[in-house]
Formats: structure tokens, sequence, C-alpha cells
């Protein structure tokens, strides 16, 4: 009985390790990825001549930043990093939907198309994984769960939207066995609006 409680104890223990590098790890790619695809970018010959490598680079840029201001909640291990990571992995899904469509109205060639399917699947399968993981998983619960400090600049913001970051998360948490069939819906339902709007 004994060895059991201390399993179980040693298994939950606060700290970003296990699972948790998982998304410390999408974090970190991140920025690495999107320097890669800068170089490429700035290399390729008269790169603004197709309008949607504007969007992108305006897409990458901005999710760069969103990525560098979720990392410093999840590296202070605030208690409101859970809610906001499942925000930060939605917003960056919905765009990269239609960017993937929009692709389809220019000359691209296969593999630049192919370039776009990529990160889609990669952010539909960060979906299905990560948001769970965070919903269900009580290492996050155990691990993130210091307050905001109001007088630190980034985190004065986040107070004032907190409110409703919780009833999000007291949502979520509601409706945690409906999590998996709601993703797909949701990744199903964007691509079927991305369809029609950029059809």
């Amino acid at each position: 009985m004994e060895l059991t409680e201390t399993k179980t104890k040693k298994e939950f223990e606060p700290g970003i390790r296990g699972w948790l590098l998982l998304p410390l790890l999408a974090l970190v790619i991140q920025p690495i990825s999107f320097l890669i695809s800068l170089s490429g970018f700035l290399k390729a010959a008269n790169p603004f001549r197709i309008p949607l490598n504007i969007y992108i680079l305006i897409y990458d840029i901005l999710v760069v930043l969103l990525t560098l201001h979720v990392a410093y909640f999840f590296f202070k291990k605030k208690a409101i990093t859970p809610i906001y990571f499942i925000f930060y992995r939605v917003v960056i899904f919905i765009p990269w939907v239609y960017i993937y469509f929009l692709g389809g109205k220019y000359p691209l060639t296969s593999a630049s198309q192919g370039n776009l399917a990529q990160p889609l699947i990669a952010h539909a399968i960060g979906l299905l994984i990560l948001i769970p993981y965070f919903i269900f998983s009580k290492r996050v619960k155990a691990t993130f769960t210091l307050p905001l400090e109001p007088g630190r600049g980034l985190e004065a913001f986040m107070v004032s939207i907190q409110p409703v970051f919780e009833k999000v998360e007291a949502f979520l948490n509601k409706t945690r066995k409906f999590a998996i069939p709601g993703i797909l819906a949701f990744i199903f339902l964007n691509i079927f609006l991305a369809i029609l709007i950029t059809a």
C-alpha cells in the first residue's frame, strides 16, 4: 500500500517533466522553425510577388510573439498557463487552415502546397494531443499553480482577462468527456468554413 502511494506521489510530482516536455518542445521549436522559414523566404527571388507569402510572414511573426508570451507563463509556472496554452493552440491553428486553402488560389508548386499541408497537419495533431493533456493531466494541475502578479508588465494585461479564461477553463473541465469529439468537430468545422470562404 505504501509503495502504491509513493509511486502515485512521484508520478504526479509537480515540475516540467514527463509529458510536459512535449508542449515545452513545441514552444521551443516554433521560433526556431520561424527563423529557418525566414531564412528561406529572404533567399527566395522576389518572394513578395505572391501575396500569400506576405500573409504567411505576418502570421509567422505574430505566432512567434505569442509563443514567446506563452513560454514566459509556462516557465514561470503560472496558474493561467493551461488555459492560455489551449487558447494558443487554437489561435495558431485557425489562420493556417485558411492559409492552406488560399494556397490553391496562387501559382504554387506541388512542393509549396505540400509545405502548407505539413503545418496544418501538425497543428491539428497538436490540438488532438495537447489540449486533452492540459485538460486531464494531474501533473499540469500540480505544476502550474502560481498566481499572476499585476505589477509585472507581461502579466498586467493577463490579470484583466483572467476571469474570462477561468470561465472557459471551468466549461472545459465540465465537458471534459467530450474533449476529443469536440476538438475533431472544431477541426472539421474550420476546414469546412475555410473551403466555403476560399472557394
